[in-house]
């Protein structure tokens, strides 16, 4: 939200925000200094009208509610989605574990299938590949901030490190990017 503030001081927005971690509810409400409503929810019931907003966004979260989402956007308002794909922002460190074992290991097809069954009109869809080196030290915090691998225990942790265990390591993230516009 800081980002969009940033980028568009000429405009009046009303920011709201919604997270289902109340250490990122009051990360964001410290960092906003009351620019934005943001409460503690998920995005399957929120606390809102219908028609309530010309843009939502939703970046990195444990669950997607499609349906809630359209109810609460204006016809013809946009829905902007980034999430990690398959690699889940970590494809080498994925690759060590069962794909059962991965947390939301979902490709681009499946959110594009899901924004179409409920009507939305897909304007951009694109998946990225970026590099960026990590100690592993860094990495093993980056693997425990988001849920990443089912019932992730001390014995991933020693594999992850054994993999992983020069003093930089370059690992491989799978961003995507879903524009849409609701239809109706």
């Amino acid at each position: 939200m800081s980002e969009l503030l940033n980028r568009f001081p000429q405009y009046s927005l009303n920011l709201f925000g919604v997270d289902n971690s109340s250490i990122m509810v009051n990360q964001a409400r410290k960092l906003l200094g009351g620019k934005a409503l943001i409460y503690l929810g998920d995005n399957s019931k929120l606390p809102c009208k219908d028609d309530s907003f010309d843009l939502v966004t939703a970046k990195n979260v444990t669950s997607i509610c499609i349906p809630e989402i359209r109810r609460v956007l204006h016809e013809k308002g946009y829905f902007i989605f980034r999430e990690y794909g398959p690699g889940k922002g970590l494809i080498e460190v994925s690759a060590l574990f069962p794909k059962e074992r991965l947390i939301r290991s979902r490709n681009l097809d499946y959110y594009l299938s899901i924004l179409k069954e409920n009507d939305f009109e897909i304007e951009i869809a694109e998946q990225h590949k970026t590099k960026r080196n990590y100690t592993p030290e860094r990495l093993i915090e980056v693997v425990k901030s988001f849920p990443f691998i089912e019932s992730f225990s001390g014995e991933d942790e020693r594999e992850i490190l054994n993999r992983f265990n020069r003093p930089l390591e370059e690992i491989t993230s799978d961003p995507l990017i879903i524009v849409t516009r609701r239809k109706r």
